[in-house]
Order: C-alpha cells, then structure tokens, then sequence
C-alpha cells in the first residue's frame, strides 16, 4: 500500500515522502515548519497528483534529468532526484501519479 510519511529532519524542518504500493520512495517534499503545513501540501498533492502539467520537467547542469511538483507557478513543494534518463524520470511520475490519490497518511511523525 501507497504510503505517506511526515519526518523532521535534522534541522528541525518537517518533510514528507511518499512510498510506492512496492515501498520505493518515489517522491520527498521539501522543508516546512509545521507538520501541519505538511500535512496541507499531502493533501494538494493528492488532489493534482494526476495533473501532468503539475510537474515541471529540468535538465541539471551535469544534463540529468529532475522535475518539481509545484502547485502553482512559484509554489514547489518538492523536487525530485537526479535521475538518469528522462525514462526513468517518466516512471516515477507515472508512480506518483498511480499511488498518491490513494495513499494514505502514516499518523506517526518520525525523527532523523
């Protein structure tokens, strides 16, 4: 099962990642200050999840493909890894967009 989990990183910052149905991180949100803010940009994603336009496609300096999940024009809540080809960067998205309408959110917020 599709899984999102709230953690506070080592700098106080509260975060999220989304877990695939086969427990693959396939997506870390970037640092709030609130679990509830959090918690808030769960539920955004969950609602735009399927929305292609949503994730925003760059190739880095090194030409490795990245995309970010924004929500409006300059709202990112998250940015993706460096992957290795735009194949792969599709076959995460293609994830994200399968098992984040349907995830559910892990009610324990853990530490690093």
């Amino acid at each position: 099962m599709a899984l999102f989990k709230i953690f506070k990183d080592e700098t106080g910052k509260y975060r999220f990642f989304l877990k695939s149905n086969h427990n693959q991180i396939i997506f870390t949100s970037r640092g709030y200050s609130s679990r509830l803010i959090c918690f808030n940009y769960i539920q955004l994603i969950k609602k735009f999840a399927l929305k292609d336009e949503k994730y925003e496609r760059h190739i880095s300096l090194n030409e490795s493909p990245y995309f970010e999940f924004k929500v409006s024009k300059n709202k990112v809540i998250g940015i993706s890894e460096k992957f290795i080809s735009k194949n792969v960067m599709e076959n995460i998205i293609a994830m994200i967009k399968t098992n984040a309408n349907e995830a559910k959110i892990d009610s324990i917020t853990y530490s690093i």
